[in-house]
């Protein structure tokens, strides 16, 4: 007995964590939903002004009449700067438009051994791109602090032609190129790392203490590599401001900054722009309706049906994103509401129809029944009585059994109409039937 009320009470404790755990991702579901709508039609609205005001400018020359306007143009993304030099490490890389430092150390991974004992942990020793947070660790499985860490150096001045380049707008691009570092570079290590440094596979490779031997590492040991951005063509939209290309604020309150490899029309760079929010938009509402489905699985708890939290998730998902709608696109969100509850109303219909028929046919099967009970024959008040139905229900059926044929209406001497059941009267005779070819 004890064992039962103890595990009834862990099945208890369960099922409340579930619910709890349910409604937290529900509402982060809610959230996500109702911010993606407003961020997709804010965005939407930016993107669709920008293009509408954008103009073109020429990159050899600042005009000082496109000043404060949203402007594009294309040309040769470039720095005057000779070297870019890497803090930190000391190396320093010519020509360079953006250098990107990427940096993984090997460090203790632990995972809980025991839930009842947060102490016990079972280590691994993975190479990661990020500190592992080692203070709950023993004493002995401490990682140390990263003395290099990611870092994305810009020259102080990146330009196009005429115009000097936001760093905000040259983090729109990614760095691509490998730079292989070479013995020039391993001499420019500085001091600090210098004697701890190699070259290694596609960048270097430094030791935490002692010489370098990637093939047996040791724990805060370092691999570093190095990607670049050099001077190439480009295509911009920003807002001019004297000389200088810095994002545009729109009236919704979006900036508008777009930054790409390559010759491309003001057109082509907004409509990739918008094909870029749809997917985006889409892609958080999928996200949105799977937390929502697994939300309403942790709270309905009852196994028996796996469609109910299915279709209470779908139902979620819309009513929030009608309910954002209304704020931000009342009128196409009106149409949306109008047009879910015609669907929902001929569902309703469909349904209730659905569900008459079911009735009706029950009440067939339990009118044959009885006509059995009675040895075939059947009044108006014997089916009352004896199925608990109105006056109105219990006529229709029979009068519908009657005109389907399987019964016949007759009529007794004082008036009482009697529904006969030919085939029901004569079941004892199925069993001297013969085939119809032989009669």
């Amino acid at each position: 007995m004890a064992k039962k009320s103890k595990k009834s009470k862990k099945q208890k404790k369960r099922r409340q964590n579930r619910f709890i755990f349910g409604l937290i991702i529900g509402c982060g579901a809610v959230c996500i939903l109702f911010w993606n709508e407003g961020r997709a039609v804010k965005t939407a609205q930016s993107l669709i002004q920008g293009s509408e005001n954008v103009i073109s400018a020429n990159h050899k020359r600042v005009d000082p009449s496109h000043n404060g306007k949203l402007v594009h143009l294309t040309g040769q993304l470039d720095t005057s700067s000779e070297v870019v030099e890497d803090p930190g490490l000391e190396l320093r890389f010519p020509k360079i438009v953006m250098l990107k430092r990427a940096v993984e150390m090997y460090q203790w991974q632990g995972t809980r051994r025991s839930k009842s004992k947060e102490s016990e942990y079972e280590y691994k020793k993975r190479w990661k791109n990020s500190p592992i947070d080692s203070s709950q660790f023993a004493h002995d499985h401490q990682n140390p602090k990263f003395p290099i860490v990611n870092k994305t150096v810009i020259p102080d001045r990146v330009n196009i032609g005429g115009f000097q380049i936001a760093g905000s707008l040259i983090r729109e691009i990614k760095a691509k190129e490998k730079i292989l570092p070479d013995s020039d570079n391993l001499n420019q290590v500085c001091s600090a790392f210098r004697a701890k440094t190699i070259l290694y596979e596609d960048g270097l490779y430094i030791a935490y203490n002692g010489k370098p031997v990637p093939e047996t590492p040791q724990i805060g040991d370092m691999k570093i590599r190095f990607h670049a951005l050099r001077p190439t063509i480009v295509s911009v939209i920003a807002q001019q401001q004297g000389d200088v290309l810095v994002p545009y604020q729109t009236e919704t309150g979006k900036t508008i900054a777009i930054l790409k490899i390559g010759r491309y029309t003001s057109g082509q760079m907004f409509t990739q722009a918008i094909r870029e929010n749809v997917y985006l938009t889409w892609m958080l509402r999928f996200i949105g309706f799977i937390l929502t489905v697994l939300a309403f699985h942790l709270i309905y708890t009852r196994q028996s049906s796996n469609l109910y939290p299915t279709v209470m998730g779908g139902a979620l998902c819309i009513a929030v994103i009608s309910a954002a709608w209304l704020i931000h696109r009342p009128i196409i969100a009106g149409i949306i509401i109008v047009g879910l509850i015609t669907l929902l109303l001929a569902i309703k219909k469909y349904l209730n129809g659905r569900k008459k028929q079911s009735i009706k046919k029950e009440l067939n099967t339990k009118v044959l029944k009885l006509a059995e009970q009675k040895e075939g024959k059947l009044t108006l008040v014997e089916v009352m009585m004896a199925l608990d139905i109105d006056t109105p229900t219990a006529k229709d059926v029979l009068d519908k059994l009657a005109a389907q044929g399987i019964a016949e209406i007759e009529m007794t001497d004082s008036g009482i109409l009697v529904y006969a059941f030919y085939d029901i009267q004569h079941l004892k005779d199925k069993n001297s039937s013969e085939s119809i070819f032989d009669v």
